[in-house]
C-alpha cells in the first residue's frame, strides 16, 4: 500500500445509475471529500444519470470525476476512449482525474501483453486528449486471471483497487471498523499489499452509508497527499504529464513525458 494509514486519512464514494441520490446538499456535505461518478461503459453505453449526478455534485463545490468500466473483451481502447471522451465533454469541467474501471477478466478479455497493452493505449489516449494523468481501477485477482499478474501502472498513474474486508454496513470514519482494523492490524494491511500491486487509494466497502444516497454505495479511503493528486483542476497545468506512444519492432509501447 503506497499512502499511510496511520496518518490523516480523506474519504469518498464513487457513484453510478444504481445509486439513488436523494439529497444532494446531504452528500456534498458529508465526510466523503470526492466523488466519481460512472459517464460510460463499453463503446457505446452512456450512464444515464452521469451528467445530472456529476454537475449536481460539482456545483456544491464537491470535487468529482468520472469513471469508465471497461469491456476489453468486446472493443479496442481506442473505441471505449472515444465514448468516454465525448461523454465527459458534455457536463461541466471535473475536478478529478478520469478513471480506468478494468475488472473484467472473462475469456473474451485479451490475455499477457496484449491485456497490458489495452489498458495502457486507454490511459495514453485519455491522458493525451484530457492533458490529465488518469486513475486505474483494477485488482490483483483480475490481473493475475488476465496473465499479468505483475504489471506495473505507467509513471504518474494512480491504482485504485477494491478489498472488502467486512461484509458488514460501513462508514466513514476512522472508527469504522474495517479503516479502524487496518490501523491497529497491520497483518490486514500487509496481505493487501502482498500481490505487488502499490495501491494508492483503497475501496474498502461495497455496503458504506452515505448521506443523501439510498442504499449501499462504495466507499474509499486515501490519504492527504494522494487526495491532492487526484484533483485535476479541470485544466492542464505546466508540468503535467502527457502520454506519447513508440513502436518498437511492431509492438507499441506507451509513455509519459512531461509537458511545459
Amino acid at each position: 500500500m503506497s499512502f499511510n494509514i496511520d496518518g490523516p486519512l480523506v474519504f469518498g464514494i464513487d457513484i453510478s445509475h444504481h445509486n439513488k441520490v436523494v439529497d444532494f446538499d446531504a452528500v456534498a456535505g458529508s465526510n466523503a471529500k470526492f466523488c466519481w461518478c460512472k459517464a460510460t461503459e463499453g463503446a457505446t453505453y452512456k450512464d444515464p444519470k452521469f451528467a445530472g449526478y456529476a454537475n449536481q455534485l460539482l456545483a456544491r463545490g464537491m470535487l468529482t470525476g468520472a469513471y469508465h468500466y471497461a469491456r476489453p473483451g468486446n472493443n479496442s481502447p481506442a473505441a471505449e476512449a472515444g465514448n468516454f471522451l465525448r461523454t465527459i465533454a458534455k457536463v461541466d469541467p471535473l475536478t478529478l482525474r478520469p478513471v480506468l474501471d478494468f475488472e473484467e477478466a472473462n475469456s473474451k478479455v485479451p490475455r499477457g501483453a496484449a491485456a497490458s497493452a489495452w489498458i495502457n493505449e486507454w490511459l495514453a489516449i485519455v491522458a493525451g486528449e484530457t492533458g490529465t494523468v488518469p486513475v486505474l481501477y483494477t485488482g490483483p485477482n483480475v490481473l493475475a486471471k488476465i496473465g499479468i499478474p505483475n504489471y506495473t501502472a505507467p509513471p504518474g498513474v494512480l491504482v485504485w483497487a477494491p478489498r472488502y474486508p467486512s461484509s458488514a454496513r460501513q462508514y466513514m470514519t476512522t472508527e469504522d471498523s474495517v479503516v479502524a482494523k487496518g490501523r491497529k492490524d497491520h497483518g490486514l494491511w500487509d496481505r493487501f499489499k502482498k500481490p505487488g500491486l502499490p495501491v494508492d487509494i483503497w475501496q474498502y466497502s461495497n455496503k458504506g452509508s452515505v448521506p443523501g444516497i439510498t442504499g449501499n454505495v462504495d466507499l474509499n479511503v486515501t490519504d492527504p497527499e494522494t487526495f491532492r493528486a487526484i484533483q485535476s483542476g479541470g485544466s492542464m497545468p505546466a508540468g503535467m504529464m502527457v502520454a506519447a506512444a513508440v513502436v518498437v519492432a511492431g509492438v507499441v509501447y506507451y509513455y509519459y513525458t512531461r509537458k511545459g
